[in-house]
């Protein structure tokens, strides 16, 4: 029927189209691997941006505290400070 020469013809034949087709495979799914990549890139852009819009009102109402708390401060020494005066006044 066949000799080995024409089988060994027809099996590498066969492997050949089956690595090529596998190659397009590869290919189209490195392409689609690379798409999905660049949405997950532009999804996280997109959340950093947002992540830091949000944080600087909240590093701004920080300071805000912070200030208001030194400023407590402040006033509570220059009370204990009074304070220290009048009884030193009356004694």
């Amino acid at each position: 029927m066949f000799d080995s020469n024409s089988l060994l013809i027809i099996i590498i034949s066969v492997l050949t189209a089956q690595s090529i087709v596998f190659s397009i495979f590869i290919l189209f799914l490195v392409k689609d691997i690379r798409k999905a990549v660049e949405r997950v890139n532009n999804i996280l852009k997109t959340i950093d941006s947002t992540a830091q819009k949000l944080t600087e009102p909240i590093m701004s109402a920080r300071g805000a505290l912070g200030a208001i708390n030194e400023g407590l401060k402040v006033a509570g020494l220059i009370k204990k400070l009074l304070r220290n005066n009048n009884v030193s006044q009356e004694n």
